[in-house]
């Protein structure tokens, strides 16, 4: 027989545990994925501290606010040019870069957005293992998404 308050205690254990596994993430990648906001991350981080984003170069090649490659462009029916992806504001850029996270969970046939975010900096061929850049790209992002999901008081709405 339980003594008086210990349910209570219990109740506020397991419901203080659930917040903190969905704030943090490791039960949302089993939730939807918000595009816009996971776009929004990834292209921040992609030129951050860049004093023109839009006119940034990277070291193989990838242009614009979401430093994309133009190759990885073309994987997602993009037609326009390099010089496209360069554009004032980054809506383009954005817009690539999400049909190019979109791609990722496809192939991938996951949710987990840290897996998509290395699919997105490595490439969809590259193998999934914590020694490669990637990894540690997927983990900046990924973090900075679900922070940014949690100070919106976004629970992943599908976007």
């Amino acid at each position: 027989m339980s003594k008086p308050g210990e349910n209570k205690i219990l109740l506020r254990t397991i419901l203080l545990t659930a917040l903190f596994f969905t704030v943090s993430g490791y039960t949302a990648n089993a939730a939807s994925i918000n595009y816009k906001m996971l776009t929004d991350q990834t292209c921040s981080w992609e030129t951050r501290g860049e004093l023109l984003p839009d006119d940034a170069v990277g070291a193989d090649r990838e242009v614009g606010r979401c430093q994309i490659k133009i190759e990885t462009a073309r994987l997602v029916g993009y037609k326009g040019t390099r010089r496209d992806l360069m554009e004032r504001g980054g809506i383009l850029s954005k817009s690539v870069a999400q049909r190019i996270l979109r791609r990722c969970a496809t192939a991938l046939k996951s949710t987990d957005t840290h897996r998509i975010l290395f699919c997105y900096n490595a490439g969809p061929s590259a193998r999934y293992r914590n020694k490669a850049t990637a990894w540690h790209y997927a983990n900046e992002v990924s973090r900075a998404y679900q922070f940014a999901i949690s100070k919106n008081g976004i629970m992943l709405a599908r976007r």
